[in-house]
């Protein structure tokens, strides 16, 4: 599947490659390592309910953030002049 050869990383690869992707892709795969049971939410759920509701609302709001930055950059009015 992967073949060591001597060719260069291609441009658009290490134009994706730069430090805060590859921390932030660090960061995510530490989700494979939690046992198939974990939920943060039953873990907050159970402990503090005001707490629970506040983190709710916190992911919620990040939700729309992260969607507006996936709308904002992919919205063009001419897509169907391009074919």
């Amino acid at each position: 599947m992967f073949v060591p050869v001597d060719l260069p990383m291609p441009v658009e690869v290490s134009l994706a490659l730069n430090a805060r992707n590859v921390i932030f892709l660090a960061l995510s795969s530490i989700v494979i390592f939690l046992p198939r049971e974990f939920s943060l939410y039953r873990v907050f759920d159970e402990k503090r309910p005001a707490l629970s509701l506040a983190l709710t609302a916190g992911l919620f709001v990040l939700a729309l953030y992260s969607f507006s930055f996936i709308a904002g950059g992919s919205f063009n009015p001419f897509i169907y002049f391009r074919f």
